[in-house]
């Protein structure tokens, strides 16, 4: 039987693919058709009704996004039915809803204001109904933050309660019954608006009754300039567009033909004001000085240093171009190889130990051909929202997907319907080892692992062995603990026994920690992602530093209260000549020695490379006058008697960077696991609103969340004798006061400190470089 069959739309033969709807085969052969409540982000609601059309031989039109096509069929999309049905709707809609355009911040791309000039509505029939004393008394939720919602500006097309539901998965909006008799879109308690704030709503609301606080009256559409860039805030390399004004950036859109559907987190859709918090002086020792004078006290550093003595770390977040100069920097001028990046606390571990016969990177949206996914070691809502979405979107959307979830508490993916397979914090290595050993019998395979003592369940076994084709994803957060090398090897060894069908995905908060490793900055790897063996490790920076071994110290975006307690930057910075680039004031400003402020990405053309391996472009939008580090390092290099030009740089982004798979065998590992000693054990966890202590700068990430917290089970909470909001005070290695969130998915014991929080660093408790700990935690005052 054929999978196909032949459709006419307005007289004109196409052909269509069974199951498809009338509104799918038109817009992919160019026929417009008004979809309001429609959208390629989700598919059709069936609310708006108006994308009705015409078929021959029925008596009434019919919703052209629902209404499948059938061989033989004739559609009429602007027939004089079809058009009078879409006045009536419209005119419905104008009875109550206020067009006066002008007032309104979506003026200028209003689906409600174009379907108007479209039908070319100059005047409504209904309009005599709408008595101003009628019009019922809607709500507008002044208390909701970041996300005005004005009801009477409302078609109730149901857009944001779906995309909510189906796309972030967090289902809080809903249709509600109101006292005026009508039913409004609000939270479905009825409390202020309590979510991701990801704007997601905002983004797909056709009239401007969903709106940015932070954007509103501040410009018209067509006043913007929309400047093309990639997103700054972690490495899914979602695209969006800077939209500047008087060359300021005031707000960021997204479009539904990029790779990432238009969808946007908080941090990417309403954090652009840290731009705004940009470093902007130059110092030396402290002091605020000149561009020339910090330039000649960097170079004097350099030059008065020994090469072996000159180290430098990169923090991911700078372009590409950046991070090649400074490899060519240390290469050609400084003759020094001690270079790292903090990507090397993470995906370098993994990609180092990549199993022959497996990709290093796949397409995100590729992951629809996956009828299974493996989610592994993070929270993804946390780590990377646009991998979180897109496993919402298989399993929930579009129901192509099982999901096992491996993690030691539940997150929001398994609100999916997951399989869940739990370990104990800190027990990574033993549940991989205990996975690997069972599948591997199942698969009837012999590897040198032994078996971890996790009881692995037969369905779990027979998901993996009986998929076609599996996305494996990996968390930033299992890579980062303390034997991650060994955590790296266990997974080498479960993607060897599934390599003919597995997709992986390797999450990362840095934006381009993946493009360290093409420039040859990651320990372990050379440029273009080549293997090669290095001595300096940013694991032994301290060591080195309080050694003598590293007395002068270049930081490029590597804020080193990211990755380690504060007492142990102030001995490195005590010890060590810090010169540090930056486009982002924090605590290492006053620690470095020559501190050269540089553009922020809004200001800058270069490049990223995402977690798909591709090479995104970043878009200069605006003018800081400030230059890159690149420039800068150019200039130091011919103060330092060597030309350093743009040319190596952008002969190297001719390169591949296709990381090449290194392990041929299964390889052995150690079943360790962190010894907790105290009565809590402890966790450092992302969350959606931080990306490096920089973001906090933000207006999205402050608002939404203004402080970090101690994660704590209900049970361990009334231990305490603390609820949500109390302070309390957690001691390790060292200790911090933090406020306290109980959440009943916590495991009790267990104690979730936050990241990259302002004021809270949760590596004073666990010590640098390591995120589990031993803790004892008493209520504060």
């Amino acid at each position: 039987m054929a999978d196909t069959v032949k459709i006419k739309i307005n007289g004109k033969e196409y052909e269509a693919k069974k199951g498809e709807t009338i509104l799918d085969v038109a817009r992919r052969n160019g026929v417009y058709i008004p979809a309001i409540c429609y959208s390629d982000r989700f598919g059709a609601i069936g609310a708006c009704r108006i994308c009705a059309v015409e078929i021959v031989g029925m008596k009434k039109p019919m919703l052209s996004c629902a209404f499948k096509v059938k061989d033989g069929m004739e559609v009429l999309t602007d027939s004089e039915k079809v058009i009078e049905q879409r006045k009536k709707i419209v005119w419905e809609w104008d009875k109550f809803h206020p067009l006066q355009c002008g007032v309104c911040d979506k003026s200028g791309e209003c689906d409600l204001q174009d379907i108007n000039y479209e039908l070319n509505i100059t005047e409504n029939p209904l309009e005599e109904e709408a008595d101003p004393l009628s019009v019922p008394n809607r709500s507008i939720h002044h208390e909701w933050r970041i996300i005005h919602h004005d009801a009477n500006l409302c078609i109730q097309c149901r857009r944001c309660v779906t995309i909510c539901d189906k796309v972030v998965n967090f289902g809080i909006l809903a249709m509600v019954k109101k006292e005026w008799g009508g039913r409004e879109v609000d939270t479905k308690d009825g409390k202020p608006l309590e979510c991701e704030f990801c704007g997601q709503c905002v983004s797909i609301c056709p009239t401007g009754a969903m709106s940015s606080k932070l954007f509103k009256y501040k410009a018209r559409p067509w006043e913007m300039e929309k400047v093309p860039t990639t997103c700054q805030f972690c490495a899914s390399g979602c695209q969006m567009d800077l939209n500047v004004k008087d060359n300021k950036v005031l707000r960021v859109t997204s479009k539904d033909d990029t790779p990432n559907l238009a969808n946007l987190c908080n941090l990417g859709r309403f954090n652009y004001s840290v731009i705004d918090r940009r470093l902007s002086d130059y110092y030396v020792n402290g002091r605020q000085t000149t561009k020339e004078s910090a330039l000649d006290k960097a170079v004097k550093l350099i030059s008065s240093t020994k090469p072996e003595n000159i180290a430098a770390i990169c923090g991911g977040r700078e372009t590409v171009e950046d991070q090649l100069m400074l490899r060519f920097f240390l290469d050609d001028v400084v003759k020094s190889n001690n270079v790292d990046s903090f990507a090397s606390t993470h995906i370098a571990k993994l990609y180092s130990v990549l199993p022959e016969g497996v990709a290093a990177f796949n397409n995100i949206r590729d992951m629809e051909d996956c009828d299974l996914i493996f989610a592994f070691g993070g929270d993804f809502a946390n780590e990377m929202p646009r991998l979180d979405w897109q496993i919402t979107r298989n399993v929930k959307l579009l129901g192509v997907s099982k999901l096992i979830t491996a993690y030691w508490r539940d997150t929001k993916i398994d609100t999916l319907g997951s399989n869940p397979l739990r370990y104990a914090v800190g027990d990574e290595l033993k549940f991989l080892n205990s996975l690997a050993a069972n599948l591997s019998k199942a698969l009837g395979v012999d590897i040198p692992v032994e078996d971890g003592g996790y009881e692995i369940a037969q369905e779990t076994l027979e998901l993996i062995s009986s998929a076609k084709k599996v996305a494996f994803v990996v968390g930033q957060e299992a890579l980062e603990r303390p034997f991650g090398d060994e955590i790296a090897k266990a997974i080498s060894n479960l993607l060897m026994l599934v390599k003919d069908k597995v997709r992986l995905y390797v999450s990362s908060k840095y934006n381009n920690a993946y493009g360290a490793i093409f420039s040859g900055l990651t320990n372990g790897f050379g440029l273009f992602g080549k293997k090669t063996e290095r001595v300096f490790n940013i694991y032994d920076l301290k060591e080195k530093v309080l050694d003598g071994s590293v007395k002068t110290l270049i930081l490029m975006n590597a804020d080193l209260h990211t990755l380690f307690s504060d007492s142990d930057v102030d001995e490195i910075s005590s010890k060590a000549n810090i010169i540090l680039f930056d486009s982002y004031p924090s605590r290492m400003t006053s620690k470095a020695a020559v501190v050269l402020p540089t553009t922020t990405f809004a200001a800058t053309d270069g490049h990223y490379i995402n977690i798909e391996g591709k090479l995104n472009r970043v878009s200069k939008a605006i003018d800081e006058g400030f230059e890159t580090a690149y420039q800068l390092l150019v200039e130091m290099a011919e103060k330092l008697g060597t030309k350093l030009g743009m040319g190596k740089v952008q002969e190297a982004l001719k390169g591949e960077f296709a990381i090449q798979p290194s392990v041929e065998s299964f390889v052995s590992t150690s079943n360790s696991s962190f010894e907790f000693a105290e009565e809590f054990k402890g966790a450092l966890i992302y969350s959606k609103f931080r990306s490096g202590i920089f973001s906090s700068f933000g207006d999205g990430a402050s608002i939404a969340s203004p402080e970090g917290w101690v994660e704590l089970s209900k049970t361990d909470a009334e231990k305490l004798g603390v609820s949500t909001g109390d302070r309390v005070t957690v001691s390790g290695e060292g200790s911090i006061e933090a406020v306290v969130r109980v959440d009943e998915a916590q495991p009790e014991g267990v104690a979730g400190v936050t990241l990259w929080y302002d004021g809270l660093n949760g590596f004073n408790v666990a010590g640098s470089l390591n995120n589990l700990f031993s803790a004892k935690i008493t209520k504060g005052e």
